[in-house]
């Protein structure tokens, strides 16, 4: 099962129980606890909306109806894309690309060309169609999506953090969780931030954050990573 198909099932799972809460059956009580934390952060973010009755603080407020609003849109195009969980990989593999020469990328005697192709279970060689860098992204991007442990990863992260709770509060604690992992790569990594933004997806970052965060521990700390950098990043999703 694709990851994005687990998310959205877990969606409608967690909605249903919502619904059976707000009709007052029994047996819920396990999993309302388990929201606790939601609910927390929901009140911490309901608190911070009092700037928006002081206009001193205004841009705070701004910043939260607009984080309240991509939500929703994040939400939305994680059922409307077929695999979001690999659209948001490529965008990350174009990102750490970016700056390698596409000539020698695309050469096949790239090392990056070959680790990738044995990844993703092709043969490069110099006999075969010429790989081109936005193919050699999505067939990394292919192999980071369907790595057993990043799978793993991205499972335990949808099953603690999922975005219908059985309650506002805890609904507005999973805005207040997702906005704050936005926030955080908007200030450590914004490049890739952007190209989230822009696919209305950097709030389900959340999902996938603590997998980018080991990535980026193999590029030594480099904003622009070496092939080194990159040959070590694939040699730890095998």
């Amino acid at each position: 099962m694709l990851l994005s198909q687990y998310l959205k099932l877990n969606i409608t799972a967690e909605k249903k129980i919502a619904d059976a809460f707000s009709k007052g059956l029994q047996g819920v009580g396990n999993v309302a606890r388990e929201n606790l934390s939601d609910i927390y952060s929901g009140t911490e973010r309901l608190s911070w909306r009092s700037s928006c009755f002081t206009d001193k603080y205004s841009d705070v407020c701004s910043e939260l109806n607009l984080e309240d609003k991509r939500m929703f849109l994040s939400i939305y195009e994680a059922y409307k894309r077929k695999d979001v969980f690999l659209d948001m990989f490529q965008l990350y593999t174009a990102y750490l690309l970016r700056d390698q020469d596409t000539r020698k990328l695309e050469n096949p005697d790239s090392p990056i060309q070959k680790k990738v192709m044995a990844i993703a279970g092709f043969a490069a060689n110099g006999k075969a169609s010429k790989v081109t860098k936005m193919a050699i992204s999505y067939a990394m991007a292919k192999g980071m999506a369907e790595a057993a442990p990043i799978s793993m990863a991205i499972r335990t992260a949808i099953n603690g953090t999922s975005y219908i709770a059985l309650s506002g509060l805890g609904f507005y604690g999973k805005v207040q969780k997702s906005a704050m992992a936005a926030r955080r790569l908007r200030a450590t990594n914004p490049l890739f931030y952007q190209a989230l933004y822009r696919n209305n997806l950097e709030m389900l970052y959340i999902y996938i954050e603590k997998v980018i965060n080991s990535f980026n521990m193999k590029l030594s700390g480099r904003t622009s990573p070496t092939e080194q950098d990159i040959i070590r990043l694939l040699d730890g999703i095998n």
